[in-house]
């Protein structure tokens, strides 16, 4: 399940301070549906009860269903009508709707309208965290390209972690946090590995050449193994040329099996194994009866 980002929490709150004492679970429930369809989540009336009380809010415990909180289209027509008009307040949609101001006052933050009190409370506009002009302008700056968030924050006038959440609330992925960190020096140089080659050739030593260099004597021999300045070394080969041919010659002498291993000064398997593959055939040892 998705993380609460930043317009998420501020819903939350926004919801949670309409309230006095205490949220009515069915208040949560109904919601919880329209928080769902607003940012295309799927969180759990559970799961926002949970965050509201986390918020320091007190959500009633679940009890029987009264009645159906759900609004239909029609009604969330009639509530923007409403909301449009100057000097309304939440009684007076409550009052159209047949809704009571509680249920009136969640809904309407979750069709983001703000600004809309109770009578008995001092008017004063609660703006978006974010406009749709701010949102318009995410997406002109995002379609240019090389852009960052502290840009946007920038532009925006917010801080960088409310513009990172508003990006994942519009599924724009993408933009990075500018990286301001120096890039870290590169030790092996072009100039570091000329010199080094020509101190190898002088003679001088792997060790001797760390230690001047205050550099780690391992990652060193890796670090010119892997530039191609020092040659890997390869796994011993034991049947090389000379060794075949030698092991044909004592197969054609009618020596032992046995014989030709102490020959080679290796085991009875080993040369046994390569004979077989080369298709030689050794004496055989006579048993004493």
């Amino acid at each position: 399940m998705a993380k609460y980002n930043e317009e998420m929490v501020e819903i939350l709150k926004s919801f949670g301070n309409e309230y006095g004492d205490e949220i009515p679970y069915t208040d949560v429930e109904s919601f919880t549906n329209d928080f769902n369809e607003k940012f295309d989540v799927d969180y759990t009336v559970r799961s926002i009860a949970s965050k509201l009380r986390h918020m320091g809010f007190t959500v009633a415990k679940k009890g029987p269903a009264v009645h159906k909180k759900s609004y239909t289209e029609a009604e969330e027509a009639k509530i923007k009508e409403i909301a449009k008009k100057d000097g309304v307040w939440l009684e007076d949609i409550a009052d159209a709707l047949g809704r009571d101001v509680k249920s009136i006052g969640g809904k309407l933050i979750s069709m983001g309208i703000y600004g809309i009190k109770k009578r008995d409370k001092k008017v004063n506009d609660t703006p978006k965290l974010f406009t749709p002009e701010d949102e318009v302008v995410i997406l002109e700056m995002v379609e240019k390209g090389e852009c960052f968030i502290e840009d946007l924050a920038e532009k925006l006038g917010k801080s960088v972690k409310q513009v990172r959440g508003k990006l994942a609330g519009m599924r724009i992925k993408g933009v990075k946090t500018r990286n301001k960190k120096a890039p870290k020096a590169k030790i092996y140089t072009d100039e570091v590995i000329a010199e080094i080659k020509e101190e190898l050739a002088k003679g001088k030593s792997l060790e001797d050449i760390a230690k001047a260099r205050g550099l780690n004597e391992r990652g060193m021999l890796v670090t010119l193994t892997r530039l191609g300045v020092i040659p890997k070394k390869g796994k011993k080969v034991f049947w090389d040329d000379a060794r075949i041919a030698k092991l044909a010659e004592l197969a054609a002498s009618g020596v032992t099996l046995e014989e030709a291993a102490d020959a080679l000064n290796t085991t009875i398997m080993v040369v046994g194994k390569r004979a077989k593959s080369d298709g030689l055939e050794f004496k055989k040892e006579e048993k004493s009866e």
